[in-house]
């Protein structure tokens, strides 16, 4: 077993403060459906004395929360963005992080903010999910191009990142869940566009006098994008349920779902 993927290993194990034994309990009781694996054999993965599988080193990288090139040698740059890129395709229901991607506050939200605030998309792209096409969704230089400034130790015109937060989030892959490297992204993410995701709040300077942001080109397209929206937005014929006192409540679809003519606005 290459070398490499036996240090990724321990490195990564010992980050959680577990002996060999333990770690392999964790997994045989995670994914009790997939291979068991006893200490011994972990040991013999990160001397580099037996070679995992396929499909044990996809669910060795899942336990530790990384991908497989990471484990096989993908610098921490590289792999933080790779996890966006695995995010935003994910189709697994069971993960923890791909339940919480309705909320407009997680990581999914703060990406669609993203693609259609910075002009990457276009507003009236006929869908409420997956807003990339599909080459660029699987294009890892797709994502380096545009969030590569998240592992950058400099300021680039107008994409600010703060150091001590970038070393963070390089120190905490592989070392939280998911879905809490996820919520971290989140936050970063959020706080490059935050004056402009919320352009309306209120703030006060030195002099404690209250000023607005002015909009931007930025929220002008998230706005643009939630009208269209709400334009094609059909409530259902029948009720999604009928409530104690007898009040039928409808649930929505858009048009592209049900085969309807897309509406544009102006």
């Amino acid at each position: 077993m290459d070398n490499q993927i036996g240090n990724r290993l321990r490195e990564l194990r010992k980050g959680l403060g577990l002996t060999l034994n333990e770690a392999a309990q964790a997994m045989t009781e995670r994914f009790p459906g997939e291979t068991k694996i006893i200490g011994n054999t972990l040991s013999k993965y990160e001397k580099g004395e037996r070679k995992a599988s396929t499909e044990t080193l996809k669910m060795l990288a899942r336990f530790y929360g990384v991908s497989v090139e990471y484990l096989q040698g993908e610098s921490i740059d590289d792999s933080v963005i790779r996890f966006l890129m695995d995010y935003y395709n994910e189709t697994d229901h069971d993960r923890i992080f791909w339940q919480i991607r309705s909320f407009p506050w997680s990581l999914w939200g703060r990406l669609e903010n993203y693609f259609v605030g910075n002009g990457v998309v276009p507003y009236n792209v006929p869908n409420d999910t997956y807003l990339l096409q599909e080459a660029q969704a699987h294009d890892f230089e797709f994502w380096k191009k545009h969030f590569g400034w998240l592992v950058s130790d400099y300021e680039e015109k107008g994409l600010r990142t703060v150091m001590g937060s970038v070393r963070y989030l390089k120190d905490s892959y592989g070392k939280v869940s998911e879905s809490a490297f996820a919520t971290i992204l989140a936050t970063t993410i959020a706080a490059s566009n935050e004056v402009q995701v919320y352009p309306d709040v209120h703030y006060k300077d030195s002099s404690n006098s209250e000023w607005v942001v002015k909009n931007s080109d930025f929220m002008e397209r998230i706005i643009k994008r939630q009208k269209f929206l709400n334009a094609n937005l059909v409530p259902n014929d029948e009720p999604d349920f009928i409530d104690p006192y007898g009040k039928p409540h409808f649930d929505w679809s858009f048009t592209w779902e049900l085969g309807l003519p897309v509406v544009e606005i102006e």
